[in-house]
Parts: structure tokens; sequence; C-alpha cells
């Protein structure tokens, strides 16, 4: 299987357009859903947010996940925190915040986690 920057040549197909690489990594394996640390999420999921389900999701970035797994063979990063709409748009931006009640909520959400017992 090739390697992004080789899979974006490819794609790209123009010879008029240069990739550049400045710094590069794969991309973070694909955690497993079944197994007890998926468990536990989901578990905590249905006690914190019982009308919410639990999906796998991406990021971009070279965040924890990207990271984690140089030492792990899998690495979830949930977020267990509602957003509306302003507060996502707040997200890695000047005033970044969360409301007492989400920070109450993850809180709750990490316990949960912490315990596996919900």
């Amino acid at each position: 299987m090739p390697g992004t920057v080789e899979l974006l040549r490819k794609v790209n197909g123009d010879s008029h357009i240069a990739l550049d690489t400045l710094n590069a990594s794969e991309p973070t394996p694909v955690s497993p859903t079944d197994g007890p640390a998926f468990d536990r999420i989901r578990k905590a999921v249905a006690h914190t947010f019982p009308d919410a389900f639990t999906s796998r999701s991406s990021s971009s970035a070279a965040a924890t996940p990207a990271t984690s797994t140089r030492s792990a063979s899998s690495c979830t990063a949930p977020s267990p925190f509602e957003l509306d709409a302003r507060t996502r748009g707040l997200i890695h931006s000047t005033d970044e915040r969360l409301s007492v009640d989400a920070l109450e909520q993850g809180i709750r959400f990490y316990t949960a986690v912490l315990r596996g017992d919900r």
C-alpha cells in the first residue's frame, strides 16, 4: 500500500503541480471497535449521552492518536463534549473555551470510562 505522499502524487497526475514534504508521517492505524477498550468508551457514551451513538472519527492533524500509536497498538481520543455550532467554531482559535456544563459532562464521561462500571 503506497504512503500518503505517493498516493497524493498518483491522484494529482499533473506534472505541473509540485508536492513537497516538509514534515510527514503516515496516517494513524484504524483502532478496533471490538474489545474491552472500545467497550468502555461505548458504555461511557451510553451513560453520559443516552441519546448518542458511538462511532470512530478521524483526524488529519498530528494529534494524540497519531503520536500515541508509536508506543501502543491502537489509540482513541474521545471528545465527550456537547458543542453548539458557535463553540465548535472556537476550537483551536483565539478564545477557545467550553461551557461549564460541557466540561462537567466531559468529566462524567471520563469518570465512567475509568470506572468501566457503566
